[in-house]
């Protein structure tokens, strides 16, 4: 909840000795926009936030700077900046580890016998999570991607904002991992937990041009199982289709 009267007080920190014109001029806030924030009629946006908190000697003094920013969302009724940053870097870790524990999983009881291996440097734009080399297959080499979920609407001011819309991220994910190096006898599988996602990228199938074995793989992490995979590019001839889990009943 917002505390109007101390986001009133790190406002006034920010203002320093500037008149609120010049307040507005330096951060960029419209000057009508200072004269609510003074009468207190409205809590500013984390952005808006981010500009009032140029101090009276601009972006010289950073750590300065951050340090009123967080002051001020807080007041604002906002969760700490970097607390918000820490929260979404331990989501992302535990949805990986989870993907991860669910394809080794997958791979034992599939009775494949394989070893991890670090990943290849060599990846510009598709920069896949883990990748394994199986042995007595045809396939020598299977690299996971695991698709973390597009950017959330945003709203500002009563009105939402959409960056990305779920359709055009599933595409852009295809797009990159079409963009990987080719190499013989590879496997790259796009891992995701929303079936949104996996039904917009199997659109594709057969319908790229991808010189390599492609699959998509749709898992449920509330039941902790594999539900589906699908080739969506089957070009290595010398290979055979190898699956986790070919049918949508099989992780049940």
């Amino acid at each position: 909840m917002s505390d109007r009267n101390t986001l009133w007080e790190t406002i006034l920190k920010g203002k320093g000795d500037r008149t609120y014109r010049k307040y507005g001029e330096d951060t960029g806030v419209s000057y009508s926009n200072i004269q609510r924030l003074v009468h207190k009629q409205y809590i500013p946006t984390p952005e808006t936030i981010y500009k009032l908190s140029i101090g009276d000697k601009g972006q010289k003094d950073e750590r300065q700077r951050n340090k009123l920013y967080r002051e001020m969302m807080l007041a604002a009724g906002y969760r700490d900046p970097k607390e918000l940053e820490e929260d979404e870097e331990t989501k992302r870790r535990d949805f990986f580890n989870k993907l991860e524990l669910l394809v080794l999983g997958g791979l034992i009881r599939k009775d494949i016998r394989f070893r991890k291996q670090t990943i290849d440097k060599q990846y510009r734009f598709f920069a896949p999570q883990m990748s394994v080399v199986l042995e007595e297959s045809s396939i020598q080499e299977w690299t996971f991607k695991f698709i973390e979920h597009g950017p959330e609407p945003v709203i500002r001011d009563g009105s939402i904002y959409i960056k990305i819309t779920p359709m055009r991220y599933a595409r852009q994910c295809l797009a990159e991992a079409v963009l990987i190096p080719l190499k013989d006898n590879r496997k790259v599988t796009l891992v995701t937990d929303s079936v949104d996602y996996y039904a917009e990228m199997i659109k594709f199938k057969n319908e790229i041009s991808f010189a390599g074995d492609l699959s998509v793989m749709l898992v449920d992490l509330r039941a902790m199982s594999i539900k589906q995979e699908e080739y969506i590019a089957h070009e290595n001839r010398n290979t055979n289709e190898i699956f986790l889990c070919k049918t949508e009943s099989c992780g049940e």
